[in-house]
């Protein structure tokens, strides 16, 4: 048995000793999710770090995610989390991650809001910043000041679609939703509601 000691956890994070399914298993991050839709990441060390995850050393990490199968059913243990061999022990150093608000927020710098390229917005960055907004944006904000409110919102219909090089739904979704945890509207009880209707992390294709 391999015993892999987090260099640090959220206190937002989720309480372990609950039943939890492996959701996904990447480079980076392997997700591990509950029934109620409750989601800890861990992390490799220097790839990000979220509200909601323990932070593993780089080496220990790449071990973890190499010995994985995929298919391991997690398994809470008195230590702490037990995957296949390994055992990620109860974090001991635990940090509040908080983002304090400006008090007067910048506006887009003028030179943007120039530009005539097209984005992933349905037109230049202007369009998409003033209004009235395409009718697509309006139908976007719409689903997620819904979501926001608690209102149980199927994002299937939305990520993985969208003008431009990339799936720009997914961009759009991700800076709405850093946004919204910035200034207050998000925060970590609400976010563990806001993919609930989705199921999302059932269709990630795992390695």
């Amino acid at each position: 048995m391999t015993i892999i000691h987090p260099l640090l956890a959220s206190s937002s994070a989720p309480n372990y000793r609950q039943s939890w399914r492996l959701a996904g298993v990447w480079r980076r991050a392997i997700n591990l999710m509950t029934e109620s839709g409750e989601l800890l990441t861990l992390h490799r060390q220097g790839s990000g770090f979220g509200p909601g995850g323990w932070v593993l050393r780089r080496a220990q990490f790449d071990a973890l995610c190499g010995g994985l199968c995929g298919n391991e059913r997690p398994q809470v243990v008195a230590q702490g989390i037990r995957l296949g061999r390994f055992t990620v022990k109860q974090p001991q150093r635990y940090c509040l991650l908080r983002i304090t608000p400006p008090a007067h927020p910048q506006p887009l710098a003028a030179a943007w809001m120039q530009r005539a390229e097209e984005t992933g917005l349905f037109g230049p960055l202007a369009l998409a910043a003033g209004d009235p907004l395409p009718a697509e944006l309006r139908q976007f904000r719409h689903c997620f000041q819904a979501a926001l409110n608690g209102v149980k919102t199927d994002w299937r219909h939305w990520l993985g679609k969208g003008p431009g090089l990339t799936p720009s739904h997914d961009d759009t979704l991700s800076g709405m939703l850093l946004a919204a945890w910035y200034y207050g509207a998000l925060d970590a009880r609400s976010g563990r509601q806001f993919f609930a209707c989705s199921d999302i992390f059932n269709s990630l294709p795992q390695r």
